[in-house]
């Protein structure tokens, strides 16, 4: 599943009753400074787990990280990170607005 700002590789996991797992591939392609890159994860990682409830269970989903997103706003990253995931009928229930 591609997108301008993500690439996402769904895994199915042995156990399907498990909680999915989410893992963020931010390359040095993006921004060479690491904080710049940690800042993108971090946002990345709440944004996952408020809304891991909402996500189909027993999946490993793998987020790469394209290097214009370097130029969105946490706001932009988040709307853009949730409607690939609604697009690809990864997420099952609409999520709740975040407080960011």
């Amino acid at each position: 599943m591609r997108d301008a700002n993500f690439i996402i590789k769904v895994f199915k996991l042995p156990d399907r009753q498990s909680p999915s797992i989410f893992y963020f591939i931010i390359s040095s392609k993006i921004s060479k400074k690491a904080t710049k890159r940690n800042r993108i994860r971090r946002i990345l990682k709440e944004y996952a787990r408020v809304g891991l409830k909402n996500i189909i269970p027993g999946l490993k989903i793998i987020v790469i990280l394209q290097p214009n997103c370097i130029q969105l706003f946490p706001s932009e990253l988040r709307a853009n990170f949730l409607e690939i995931l609604k697009s690809n009928k990864i997420q099952i229930v609409k999520p709740k607005e975040y407080a960011r």
